[in-house]
């Protein structure tokens, strides 16, 4: 017997089993469908022969179920073999051929959760849901669009902003946008791109937390100069006094983390040096609040006397 012909056999034995599988599950039943997608990752292992048309065997609904249970617990593998399949996303349709957007998916899972390996299985998912002029919305108003931003995936945020995307749609329960969620994850190039595709550099989120809060709030000081850099390019001002919702201004954050190379610099682009919170404390009082607050009240005069500012003494 030829090796092609023990392939075709081994093939169609696994085809079939996989359809038995399929008929035999209870989706009703969580645990009857658990043990049913562990059955699946088995024997999709070592798949080498025809692949099977899953649209023949699953409903989209069952598919996108399996899907989101390897986003939360399983391996990779079963999102690469439905690549592998060939499958593909298709959206409904409302009655005047427009695609219905309110939907939850696999993407929106393995991003909300973070649960193990979750960037490279949200690189993999955007090769079934791949249509990048749909922007699959949940009910918490967090996208596909969102979910690109906030796992660095470059390649699927430029195809959406090729497609006229907006780079300022919000999430309604933070109101965080797509440059909140970039640089919460720390992608300093999807940061760059969405500054450069028309992203608000001054956009708050329902904590009045603009980028520079959020900047400020972090641990990466390049990203300061990089922000400023490409600001001054696209020709937009950066508002270094913003409040957020406690009344503090990423100055405040700066000194409060004890990150002097930004209060420097934000001291350098006119930040108020006695601006005051909501509850009247001021850059001084912050002082107190860092580790090695002696050497750090002593490096804040030193900037103070060399760019020339008077900072007012506490209360």
């Amino acid at each position: 017997m030829s090796i092609e012909r023990l392939y075709s056999e081994a093939g169609q034995r696994k085809l079939e089993r996989l359809k038995n599988l399929r008929e035999q599950v209870n989706w009703e039943m969580e645990e009857a469908s658990e043990g049913f997608y562990w059955q699946l990752c088995r024997l999709i292992n070592d798949w080498k022969s025809r692949l099977p048309d899953l649209r023949e065997i699953f409903r989209r609904e069952e598919i996108d179920w399996l899907l989101t249970q390897s986003a939360k617990t399983g391996p990779v593998e079963l999102i690469s073999f439905v690549i592998r399949t060939g499958y593909r996303d298709k959206p409904d349709l409302d009655e005047g051929g427009k695609p219905l957007l309110c939907r939850n998916t696999p993407v929106h899972y393995a991003a909300k959760h973070k649960i193990r390996n979750w960037i490279s299985k949200i690189r993999e998912l955007f090769k079934i849901y791949d249509k990048f002029n749909v922007n699959y919305t949940n009910e918490s108003g967090f996208t596909h669009f969102h979910a690109a931003c906030m796992s660095g995936c470059d390649e699927i945020v430029e195809k959406f902003l090729e497609l006229g995307q907006d780079p300022n749609i919000s999430m309604k329960e933070t109101g965080d946008t797509s440059l909140h969620l970039a640089l919460k994850n720390g992608h300093t190039k999807t940061f760059e791109l969405l500054l450069r595709n028309g992203a608000d550099p001054n956009g708050a989120n329902k904590k009045e937390l603009t980028p520079l809060h959020i900047i400020c709030r972090g641990g990466n000081d390049d990203l300061f100069e990089v922000f400023f850099k490409i600001a001054n390019e696209i020709k937009q001002t950066i508002q270094v006094d913003a409040r957020d919702i406690s009344g503090r201004t990423p100055l405040h954050w700066a000194v409060h983390y004890g990150r002097m190379k930004l209060v420097e610099l934000l001291l350098r682009r006119g930040a108020d040096v006695n601006s005051k919170d909501a509850n009247e404390n001021s850059c001084l009082h912050f002082i107190g609040d860092v580790e090695v607050a002696h050497d750090a009240t002593e490096k804040f005069f030193e900037i103070c006397v060399k760019i020339q500012l008077t900072p007012k003494q506490r209360d």
